[in-house]
C-alpha cells in the first residue's frame, strides 16, 4: 500500500503514488473523498492540481484511472480549468457528484517535482553564534 501525500488544510490530494507530486486526484467534500473523472481532463486542470500542492507545473494529465480506480463517490466531472484558478474546485464543473463516470475514468496527475530525486542537504545547518563566546568548564568531584 502507497502512503497518501495532502497538502494540510488543502481539499485535493495524490494517491496511489510513491510521492506527493503524482497519482490518482481525489478530492474532499462533504466529509469524504471522492475522485475526478478524466472527462475534459487535461494539462489544464491538472496544472491547477499541482500547483495547488506545491508541486510545480503538471508533466502530464492521465485518465483511465492510471494511479488505480478508486473508490466512494466520483465528486467532480468535465472538470474546465483556465489555468490560474487557486484550486481545482473553483474550475468549473457541472456541480459536486454530477458525473456520467466510472472509477475506470478516475483523473490522475503527474507533476514536475515527482522527478526531482531527494537530494540530501548540501551541509547542516549551522547553528552559530556571530559573536564569539566563552566556555567554561568545571569539574564537580
Amino acid at each position: 500500500m502507497f502512503p497518501v501525500f495532502l497538502l494540510a488544510g488543502s481539499p485535493v490530494r495524490l494517491v496511489n503514488s510513491d510521492n506527493r507530486c503524482s497519482g490518482r486526484v481525489e478530492i474532499y467534500h462533504g466529509g469524504q473523498w471522492g475522485t475526478v473523472c478524466d472527462d475534459s481532463w487535461d494539462l489544464s486542470d491538472a496544472n491547477v492540481v499541482c500547483r495547488q500542492l506545491g508541486c510545480g507545473r503538471a508533466r502530464s494529465a492521465l485518465s483511465n484511472a492510471a494511479f488505480g480506480a478508486g473508490s466512494g463517490p466520483i465528486w467532480l466531472d468535465n472538470v474546465v480549468c483556465l489555468g490560474s484558478e487557486p484550486g481545482i474546485t473553483e474550475c468549473r464543473h457541472p456541480g459536486f457528484g454530477v458525473h456520467n463516470c466510472g472509477h475506470q475514468e478516475d483523473a490522475s496527475v503527474v507533476c514536475e517535482l515527482a522527478f526531482q530525486a531527494q537530494a540530501p542537504d548540501p551541509e547542516p545547518p549551522c547553528f552559530c553564534s556571530a559573536t564569539p563566546t566563552s566556555l567554561r568548564l568545571t569539574h564537580q568531584a
